[in-house]
């Protein structure tokens, strides 16, 4: 490592390096999923996911990793687990694996999330189940007959016709066979609320199912006997599509003729289901059902005789726990119309929590999550459709069985910031003062992120109505009591996310430490390339904001402070201050929603909080472009942010000194820290004037240093200068297609770490410079880098660990690139290159991994092939040579498995072959004369054999390969193939005309399908057919003459 650091300055740094984040008292939220997350359905276990990525996650700072609902759920390994049904199942109970993952994947996930210090928190679900056994349901046929047009327009609302079916026993004592059956549909109410809506008839019974068949349509009139009409005849297993009628008797009868072989006559069942057509809400629903029935067995009305269903027997569960029926379900006799947001039939089968067993279960299931499963945290969904005082009063169980979980957040989907208030104030209101000491229960401020949402993508928005917006700054609620967040799961479709510059809404909720727990959403941090962003505004967050007890929004309506905007406005401007914290000092944040640059003088506050005329802030987050912003003697601050972005200043000067060692001549340098006075004079004093050079498609030269850019630079002698500045904690570089020079941040960055969301990093293309270039693998602090993009795009280098989208390192070694050998060349100095040359084919179509950067300024030693790499598969190559200091010293080395010849080369000088050298193994060369500025390097010319021959394959016994070689006289049409002791053929090598000369085959130990081939003795045999004079160059459509063969054992060990 290079970079010496020196502290000049580093007072409140230290308060983010030593303490952990929990010992800071600020809690980071992360939702460790997202809608779509792949499912172990689909060959994934998204808990291993979260732990592979847990080290990362705490080293940011979170604290609490929001996982998805973990219990079984009715829709298997694919579903996201909102329709929970076996409620102690986390992955076991011989059930598989949820789609989470399996109990085990969990209890790892858990045991490395404790490791870390990270709390896992669970995300319940205690408004509704589903997925359970069908049984008979005697409440819901009581709400379904009994509804009328009274209660409906008093507000009562049908049970959803999906959530049950009806049930007619046939055969066996019930009475009733084969015969006619009349169904008579109508609207239990009549009301107009129902009129029209479509719905469809199904009927199956044991015997006869689902029969594949294009749906039928009513045809109208058909309300049967009664209504002189006919009935439209129904099948059993086809659909019937059907619209509740509005005029005349108001009734579809459709009649079912069930034969003696559609049912058992020992006992069957006709299943009925009165499913509505084109669901999107509860308002699609109708009050439906079969209003009568008949049969032509019995006289008279037999609707009585049919049951109703639904599926909320979840008794005998695999889990052998959270049994539950009927009666922990609405409606169950409790008062109750299924409307409004605690009773209507939003989700599955809707819970009673005010039915002593129903709390019993998901009060046991809470405290078992805790106690067996590990959780942390409770995310509680839906909590808009049940009684706030179920919370309160669950909250108050767990504090009496001593857990207090840090983190219990409700969703209340309303951006009304009143509703949200009044239910935290309703749940409060239901617990105990013991249990209000020791848990503060929290809810998601929709409200403020509807305004951060609407400031980000609607163009002509007031930005500043996100002041007034949330629970804290509407509606007066405490911090402690709110979530912020920006997107989550709920939020997928087009439209619904924050979908424009979403980090604008980050910079908001992580540097108001006052609007709530901010909350951050695992698919823009990870797939939207907001990770590092994201990390930096929590460092910031850290070690300057945590602990603000005062807050100004010193940009609000109306402001009291001076504005005076060269650039951008005020509505797209937020600016404010945050004092009281530990550390003593004030902070500014700015955001810019214009699509312009922002700059302005704005007043700040220097009555009632810590700033003064004359303070110096430091820009910690390095966006405005300055270092600093100085308080001038009117109170006022000048910022500057580029469009569409943000920075956070931290009163004081917050220098680091580092220290970049430079040799004599040339340099590539980087600066590694964000200064005041970039200038190249200033930087390096002692540096030759008039050499600083940047790369932008050709050298362009330059007085002045930018941070994630690097430079050529000369010296007359070595040098150790230090430069004053603010750490870079990660360099956002913006790539051209091709060559890039570039530089890191304040530390030694690993190339792997890089963030390469556009995968436009070519493998192999980090170059240094100590001499001559070099292979790199990490970006050390102050030195520049060649790097080669495939497109245009943007990376981000971290000091921090990231997920690299491409993961290129150092060139592989010589032994990693069969069939090619080595030429090493040094000039006096010790400055080298090393080139590949040979015929692999595979290797040389990735030649791109292989270039090398533009020529360095001259003076400066490069070796390289004229076509600008490092590696050549061609018969014959140029070399080039930039050389000042000779004699030049070349050695050869031969690689594995390369082609087994003789190489030339020759040295050139004004177009002149001054002299030839023969290359063997370890052979070496020393080149004296300056004028060779280019080499030929060529394969020797061979003498051909003289005779067939096959050689015994090396190594013998083998695994995985052996080599094969032979050598022909003459052109001829060759086979070499493989087989066993008994004949059979396992694979064919060659099948082709081949020139004289000699060859060398690998065979894998593989048969001809690419399966492996069992260990023993195999037969490898070689023919060769001579051509005809004049033949063709196809082995197929060759005559062939007599034919030479020769054959050998080998031994395979596997």
């Amino acid at each position: 490592m290079n970079m010496a650091f020196r502290q000049a300055i580093r007072a409140l740094m230290i308060v983010g390096s030593i303490l952990p984040a929990s010992a800071l008292g600020q809690d980071f939220l992360f939702q460790g999923w997202y809608w779509d997350y792949p499912k172990t359905a689909q060959g994934a276990v998204w808990a291993d996911t979260l732990r592979l990525k847990a080290p990362e996650l705490a080293q940011t700072g979170f604290t609490h990793i929001w996982l998805p609902p973990l219990s079984r759920a009715s829709g298997g390994a694919l579903s996201n687990g909102y329709d929970p049904q076996d409620l102690f199942d986390l992955g076991e109970f011989g059930q598989g694996p949820t789609g989470f993952g399996s109990r085990a994947a969990l209890d790892a996930l858990v045991a490395e999330l404790n490791n870390l210090g990270l709390a896992a928190a669970a995300d319940l679900v205690y408004n509704h189940r589903n997925g359970g056994r069908a049984e008979d349901n005697p409440a819901v046929a009581g709400w379904v007959r009994n509804m009328n047009f009274s209660k409906i327009q008093n507000g009562d609302q049908p049970y959803p016709s999906d959530r049950f079916r009806l049930v007619l026993p046939v055969g066996g004592s019930s009475g009733r066979g084969a015969g006619t059956y009349y169904f008579k549909i109508a609207s239990k109410s009549e009301h107009p609320n129902f009129f029209d809506k479509p719905y469809k008839v199904y009927l199956q019974t044991n015997t006869v199912g689902f029969q594949g068949l294009p749906p039928e349509v009513e045809s109208e009139p058909n309300g049967g006997g009664g209504c002189g009409e006919p009935p439209d005849s129904i099948h059993l297993g086809v659909d019937m599509l059907a619209n509740i009628d509005a005029l005349g008797c108001r009734i579809d009868e459709f009649a079912l003729a069930l034969g003696a072989d559609d049912f058992d006559p020992a006992g069957d069942t006709i299943f009925i289901y009165l499913n509505n057509r084109s669901v999107n809400g509860l308002g699609d629903y109708s009050d439906h059902t079969v209003a009568e029935l008949y049969y032509t067995g019995v006289p008279g009305n037999i609707e009585s005789s049919i049951a109703y269903q639904t599926y909320t027997d979840f008794q005998n569960l695999p889990s052998g726990q959270g049994a539950m029926n009927y009666l922990d379900f609405k409606p169950n006799g409790n008062p109750t119309q299924l409307a409004g947001d605690w009773d209507a039939m939003y989700f599955f089968y809707d819970y009673d929590q005010n039915v002593q067993s129903t709390r019993d279960v998901l009060f046991d299931w809470s405290r078992w999550l805790w106690e067996d499963a590990g959780m942390r945290g409770f995310r509680m969904d839906a909590v808009k459709h049940f009684p706030p005082d179920f919370v309160g009063d669950l909250l108050d169980f767990l504090h009496d069985q001593n857990i207090d979980p840090g983190l219990v957040v409700g969703e209340f989907f309303d951006g009304n910031p009143f509703l949200l208030k009044q239910w935290i104030d309703n749940v409060l209101a239901n617990m105990d003062a013991d249990t209000k000491a020791a848990i503060s229960p929290r809810v998601f401020d929709f409200s403020l992120r509807f305004a951060l949402e609407a400031a980000s993508d609607q163009f002509g928005y007031d930005a500043r109505n996100v002041f007034n917006a949330g629970l804290v700054d509407a509606q007066g609620a405490s911090g402690f009591n709110v979530v912020t967040f920006v997107n989550n799961h709920d939020f997928r479709d087009p439209g619904q996310p924050v979908e424009t510059d979403p980090i604008l809404a980050y910079a908001y909720i992580l540097t108001n430490n006052q609007a709530g727990l901010p909350c951050v959403f695992y698919d823009d941090y990870y797939h939207k390339g907001l990770q590092y962003p994201i990390d930096r505004l929590i460092e910031a967050h850290k070690n300057y904001i945590f602990g603000a007890t005062q807050r100004d929004y010193l940009s609000r309506f109306g402001t009291p402070y001076a504005q005076n905007f060269t650039s951008g406005y005020d509505h797209t401007t937020l600016f404010y201050q945050l004092s009281g914290a530990p550390t003593g000092r004030d902070v500014l944040a700015a955001i810019n929603y214009a699509g312009e640059p922002l700059q302005m003088a704005h007043g700040v506050n220097v009555a009632s909080m810590n700033l003064a005329p004359g303070d110096t802030l430091t820009d910690v987050l390095g966006n405005s472009g300055a270092l600093y912003a100085v308080v001038n003697p009117n109170g006022e601050v000048d910022i500057s942010l580029p469009p569409r972005s943000y920075s956070v200043w931290v009163q004081g000067a917050l220098l680091e000194e580092f220290v970049v060692s430079v040799q004599e001549g040339w340099n590539l340098l980087g600066l590694p820290a964000q200064v005041s006075d970039p200038s190249v004079s200033a930087l390096f004093p002692t540096h030759i004037p008039g050499t600083l050079f940047w790369f932008d498609n050709t050298y362009v030269q330059q007085t002045a240093l930018d941070t994630g850019k690097g430079y050529w630079l000369r010296f007359p002698a070595a040098a150790s200068p230090a430069i004053a500045g603010q750490a870079l904690q990660s360099c956002e570089i913006a790539l051209n297609a091709g060559w890039n020079l570039i530089s890191g941040p304040s530390c030694d960055a690993p190339l792997a770490g890089v963030l390469d969301p556009g995968n436009i990093i070519v493998p192999n293309t980090l170059f240094g410079f100590n001499g001559a270039y070099f292979s790199a693998a990490v970006l050390e602090a102050g030195k520049g880098y060649w790097i080669k993009a495939s497109a245009p795009g943007t990376i981000t280098v971290p000091c921090a660990a990231g997920q690299a989208k491409a993961s290129p390192g150092q060139i592989p070694a010589l032994a990693d690139l069969p069939g090619f050998s080595a030429l090493e060349i040094r000039d006096a100095g010790g400055a080298g290159q090393t080139l590949y040359f040979g015929s692999n084919p595979q290797t040389a179509a990735g030649r791109s991994s292989f270039e090398l950067p533009p020529l360095p300024p001259a003076g400066i030693f490069d070796a390289r092939f004229g076509d600008h790499t490092r590696l050549s598969s061609a018969g014959e190559a140029e070399i080039l040579l930039q050389a000042d200091h000779y004699p030049l010293n070349l050695r050869f080395r031969r690689g594995k498995g390369s082609e087994a010849v003789k190489y030339l080369l020759k040295e050139m000088a004004d177009g002149q072959e001054l002299a030839e050298h023969a290359l063997n193994d370890g052979a070496t060369v020393q080149i004296r004369d300056p004028r060779v500025k280019r080499l030929k390097l060529s394969k020797a010319e061979q003498q051909l054999p003289e005779t067939f021959a096959l050689a015994q394959n090396y190594p013998n016994p083998f695994n995985p390969e052996t080599a094969i070689r032979y050598q022909l006289p003459a052109p001829g049409a060759v086979e070499l193939a493989v087989y066993g002791l008994l004949g059979q053929k396992v694979a064919t090598l060659v099948s082709e005309i081949q020139p004289a000369g000699f060859y060398r085959v690998t065979w894998n130990g593989r048969d001809a399908r690419g399966q492996k081939a069992a260990s023993g003795v195999y037969i490898y045999r070689l023919s060769v057919q001579a051509l005809s004079p004049g033949a063709p160059a196809s082995a197929a459509s060759n005559p062939l003459k007599p034919a030479f063969v020769q054959a050998r054992k080998m031994l395979l060990l596997q």
